[in-house]
């Protein structure tokens, strides 16, 4: 246990010591400021999308004050002169204006007429508005030209009685469920990925130096597996804290609440309930230890550091699925892919954070793939350390399917027997 403490304590502090770990805190936070600082103390830059020009030459009176709330409060609205025009359409070629507006009277049986002149249709999203705006106008125009009463002008402009009749409450919007839910999966999949994978560079750069030669007659390979797992684990968990912490700080901070607002679009972060996050920290967890025994598994197998990319692809690869159809889960939670993916140890982590963070899955269909991974944990880190036990002093071979199989074949002393006379002709390529 004394051996196990002092790889855990070495570990766990030259994780936390890295300018690796360093930068990419100070990056993300920095992150998080930036996104709920920057638009609460400068303002929203998508509060204004231009200045629309109008041109109002029909019998409707129309100001610009009416026009920004009525029709669109993102545009600077300026009345202009219908001599104008030479000098408006000028100034929307070079950008100046977003829109010309014209409003001209109809006939004595049609409604008035609009013209919207802009360089390019997508740029403005107001017609509609502005159609049923001068289309109100002139109903109420008409009404008061035909003398009628109060009541019998407001029986004509009634409008419909709407009710809404949600039977599914408190499903989220599109917004809400990707945003959120994206980040922290995305958050998740790169903590694992960079964490798991500096236990296969940390076990590579030892071999490559031959460090672990001296090691191994200290320490035994399942301490030293455990110990490195476990300090590099329990930094990324810090870290994993630091950051989620300063954001709930920050978010608070700037008065959001449970909201959030970039560019215009107002994000709810309420869908990261109690719940998600929980299950965020236990996926983390379990996921970290998963695949961290895989790509220690990886490194012990090659003899240099450049080597690892290759004998550590396939652990990659299988995490990468996981991420992947974890993005393709959020638009379908509770079909077919999602549900049978969650229950795979390899997927477990990604997709069912999808799954709870974008669904309702019921207690079971949450606890049962969590228990599995759990379990399949246990399994794969049994599995890792016979073959960090056989590969730690393998130098000289390339890794292979038939070498591991051979690793998880030799029982502790076999193994022992073995990698010693493996690194015999290691030692001497290397003199």
């Amino acid at each position: 246990m004394r051996n196990f403490g002092i790889v855990f304590g070495y570990s766990f502090r030259e994780r936390v010591r890295s300018n690796s770990f360093k930068w990419m805190t100070v990056l993300l936070v920095a992150l998080i400021a930036a996104v709920v600082l920057i638009p609460k103390f400068l303002g929203d830059p998508a509060l204004n999308e231009g200045t629309v020009a109008v041109v109002n030459t029909s019998q409707l009176e129309i100001g610009d004050e009416a026009l920004r709330t009525a029709v669109s409060p993102l545009y600077e609205w300026e009345m202009a002169q219908p001599g104008d025009s030479e000098a408006l359409t000028a100034r929307l070629q070079s950008e100046d204006l977003a829109a010309i507006v014209r409003i001209e009277d109809g006939t004595a049986v049609a409604a008035p007429r609009i013209t919207l002149s802009v360089n390019r249709q997508e740029d403005i999203d107001f017609a509609q508005n502005l159609a049923v705006y001068v289309e109100r106008l002139n109903t109420n125009a008409r009404i008061g030209a035909l003398g009628l009463t109060d009541a019998q002008a407001a029986a004509m402009t009634a409008q419909p009685d709407f009710a809404w009749n949600e039977l599914n409450g408190g499903g989220k919007s599109m917004a809400e469920t990707y945003l959120p839910v994206y980040a922290l999966i995305v958050l998740l999949f790169f903590m694992i990925y960079l964490f798991a994978g500096n236990v296969a560079t940390s076990v590579s750069v030892e071999k490559g130096s031959r460090i672990q030669e001296i090691l191994i007659t200290k320490v035994s390979p399942g301490q030293l597996l455990a110990g490195k797992v476990a300090g590099v684990g329990l930094a990324g968990m810090l870290q994993f804290a630091i950051i989620f912490g300063f954001g709930a700080l920050i978010v608070n901070f700037a008065g959001s609440g449970e909201g959030l607002s970039v560019g215009g679009l107002s994000i709810d972060l309420s869908i990261l309930g109690g719940q998600t996050l929980i299950v965020a920290a236990v996926l983390y967890i379990l996921g970290y230890f998963f695949y961290s025994t895989l790509f220690a598994a990886a490194g012990s197998m090659v003899s240099r550091s450049e080597e690892l990319s290759q004998a550590s692809m396939p652990v990659s690869m299988l995490l990468m699925a996981g991420f992947t159809i974890a993005m393709v889960s959020l638009g379908n939670p509770d079909g077919t892919l999602a549900v049978v993916s969650s229950y795979i140890p390899f997927l477990t982590p990604m997709v069912l954070l999808a799954r709870v963070g974008a669904g309702e899955p019921a207690l079971m269909e949450i606890v049962l793939p969590l228990v599995i991974l759990a379990v399949s944990t246990l399994v794969v880190g049994w599995i890792s350390a016979k073959i960090y036990r056989g590969g730690v002093l393998l130098y000289g071979q390339k890794p292979s399917v038939v070498t591991m199989i051979k690793m998880l074949g030799s029982t502790g002393k076999k193994a022992s027997r073995s990698q010693t006379g493996t690194s015999a002709p290691g030692a001497k390529d290397a003199a």
